[in-house]
């Protein structure tokens, strides 16, 4: 069985993945996007070839032009056997949330979770948070083009997840609100 989550940022999609690898015992491409763009080929081989496995895809972590993107994505869902959306209701707290990990990425913490970052103590500008949103807004586009294509399973952060907040969250303090809400799958 090839699953293949396709989320936006901060969406549940570690949650989601972690709980499928554990119930399935599967092999995992992780990201399969992250830092791979000059081997895409060589990822979608090795998806399509290895059974009992999993990855996840963010569409925006390829850079290319807007229908290349959707045709390396399509390449993927094609060989899934089961593809599964991961969503958030709350736009405000996932773009909170994304510029906060945005601004502490560390390719070299591998905890779950991120669970040993710095406490964020930084104020988030309303630059950093527009820019966060404008990313999230793009990948959320792609992801509702995918799903128009690819129909799946949704799961809803909110709903569908057990609330595990990092146990040093940050507390946005600040008045910077969300342009718009992003639409619900299948709504």
């Amino acid at each position: 069985m090839k699953y293949l989550i396709i989320g936006n940022f901060r969406s549940g999609t570690w949650s989601l993945h972690n709980k499928l690898v554990k119930e399935n015992d599967l092999f995992t491409f992780k990201e399969i996007f992250y830092g791979n763009e000059q081997n895409i080929n060589n990822k979608l081989e090795d998806f399509y070839n290895t059974e009992n496995c999993i990855a996840k895809i963010f569409p925006i972590q390829l850079q290319s032009k807007d229908e290349n993107i959707l045709r390396i994505c399509s390449k993927f869902c094609n060989f899934a056997d089961e593809i599964i959306y991961t969503q958030r209701k709350n736009t405000q707290d996932q773009v909170i949330s994304y510029a906060v990990a945005s601004s502490q990425s560390n390719s070299l913490d591998t905890t779950p979770w991120l669970e040993n970052r710095i406490l964020f103590k930084k104020e988030l500008t309303d630059d950093i948070l527009n820019k966060s949103f404008n990313r999230l807004k793009k990948n959320d586009q792609f992801i509702h083009k995918l799903f128009d294509i690819f129909p799946g399973k949704v799961y809803t952060l909110e709903e569908d997840f057990e609330f595990m907040p990092y146990p040093n969250k940050y507390e946005y303090k600040g008045e910077w609100q969300v342009p718009q809400e992003f639409k619900m799958l299948g709504a």
